[in-house]
């Protein structure tokens, strides 16, 4: 019980590049500045859906791991390999920088 109770704290976290999404789950998330809304099926469906609604004014780093099976997974409209993948609103894939706006997402 005492997990359940706790999850929103396992769902992302902060640091100083910017937020990273640990687990998948509909939801919304705050961040400091950083508001992201979370639609997906998962796992019935491997369909994981991450929406800016807002962000700071500055560029900053949005982090979702890509499961291993995942081998049609896309981040930013661009297909995405396995592991800790780093979104950028400007490229996409293995970024470090970001210049999200409210409504934007990474795929």
């Amino acid at each position: 019980m005492r997990l359940l109770s706790s999850l929103d704290h396992y769902l992302a976290t902060q640091d100083g590049d910017g937020v990273q999404l640990h687990l998948y789950a509909p939801a919304t998330i705050r961040s400091g500045a950083v508001l992201l809304e979370v639609d997906t099926g998962y796992p019935w469906s491997g369909r994981v859906e991450v929406v800016v609604r807002e962000t700071p004014g500055h560029p900053w780093t949005l982090s979702v791991r890509v499961p291993a099976w995942a081998d049609a997974a896309g981040v930013d409209g661009r297909r995405a390999e396995p592991g800790p993948t780093t979104a950028s609103r400007a490229g996409g894939g293995r970024a470090t920088g970001s210049s999200w706006t409210s409504g934007s997402g990474p795929g």
